[in-house]
């Protein structure tokens, strides 16, 4: 039996809920991705839309998770939690540019 990679320890800092985040914008973001966005291992958001927003921007995890798990081990080597937590915020970025290219490997252009 193969042994499964270790669930990979959040690599973004805890922030404490205060007034001055309840009026930030928010992105919702399905599960897992909005676990994998906050915890700092993917780096792009794929979107349609550009934006000309910088700054903070909440991470909203909508109620739908999407079964990629296996996706995400074989092409990240990354295990995902076993538990995901959905229908709130779950998390805070800083939004620093909007981009039509990027060498991430998260990056699948505008979709």
């Amino acid at each position: 039996m193969r042994n499964s990679p270790k669930p990979p320890k959040p690599r973004s800092p805890l922030a404490r809920w205060t007034p001055s985040i309840y009026k930030l914008p928010a992105l919702s973001v399905r599960q897992p991705w909005a676990w994998l966005i906050c915890a700092g291992f993917k780096d792009i958001e794929n979107r349609s839309r550009r934006t000309h927003y910088r700054g903070p921007l909440l991470i909203h995890a909508g109620l739908k998770v999407e079964d990629v798990g296996r996706h995400i081990t074989e092409l990240h080597g990354l295990r995902l939690p076993a538990e995901l937590e959905t229908g709130g915020i779950v998390g805070i970025v800083d939004v620093v540019d909007c981009v039509e290219e990027h060498p991430s490997p998260w990056f699948a252009g505008t979709v």
